[in-house]
């Protein structure tokens, strides 16, 4: 292959491409699933959160969704700062989302290396998930770079890039989480979390309760599924 003449290299980079795919849906097929509690959650993502792989989290919500996550995987943990950010996270508020401190390294990057941190730190092969602030959104072939760090460590990759409804991907999933104001004896927190991208299917959002001494999800209604059909303009990318 490599003796080609130079006119027939278009033909050879497509066929690398679709060996690149195949090796993408072995990977993809070989993934273990992350239960997140509730079953019609983890049926919507075919049986739970793709992992390793690379997931996005948005909206003003993600920080603490993203530590939720994470913290379902145990082990080290980093967590890459944007450079905006004037304080690193809360250390109780990091507890009640389940990561121990003691296993959370903060990592402050120049801006514009967040991605190649968030890059080196998934395929290192030490880290159990990795969280990081990006102020721009990859492009799909940065993003697919990410996927593939995630899936060669073995690590569950948490993106909170800027919530853009037109962000193409090759992100596992891209969700957007809000936190619900509630009044509450037990204090614990209720976000809306709306899928936005899911490889494995259908779009969709849930109320969710984080119940923190089990550290898991909860629907906020047992009663009843609170799954709806995501609006159609979300589902691009």
């Amino acid at each position: 292959m490599l003796d080609a003449p130079l006119h027939n290299r278009p033909e050879i980079v497509a066929l690398l491409k679709r060996q690149l795919e195949r090796t993408l849906a072995k990977s993809n097929d070989a993934q273990a699933r992350l239960s997140l509690g509730p079953p019609t959650i983890d049926r919507t993502l075919g049986g739970g959160l793709a992992l390793p792989g690379l997931h996005e989290v948005v909206g003003s919500g993600a920080p603490a969704i993203a530590a939720m996550l994470a913290s379902q995987v145990g082990g080290a943990t980093a967590w890459i700062l944007g450079r905006e950010r004037v304080r690193r996270p809360y250390p109780c508020g990091i507890e009640i989302a389940g990561i121990s401190p003691r296993n959370l390294l903060f990592i402050t990057p120049h801006r514009r290396d967040a991605l190649w941190a968030l890059e080196q730190a998934l395929k290192s092969g030490v880290l159990r998930a990795v969280i990081a602030e990006s102020a721009t959104a990859p492009d799909f072939t940065e993003s697919r770079r990410l996927q593939l760090a995630a899936v060669a460590g073995g690590a569950l990759g948490l993106l909170l890039p800027p919530d853009s409804a037109h962000h193409s991907s090759a992100a596992e999933t891209r969700w957007r989480a809000t936190a619900i104001p509630r009044n509450s004896p037990s204090g614990f927190p209720r976000y809306r979390l709306e899928l936005l991208k899911n490889k494995q299917g259908s779009l969709t959002y849930w109320e969710v309760d984080w119940h923190g001494p089990s550290h898991r999800f909860h629907l906020a209604s047992p009663s009843r599924d609170r799954s709806h059909p995501a609006p159609r303009t979300r589902m691009a990318g």
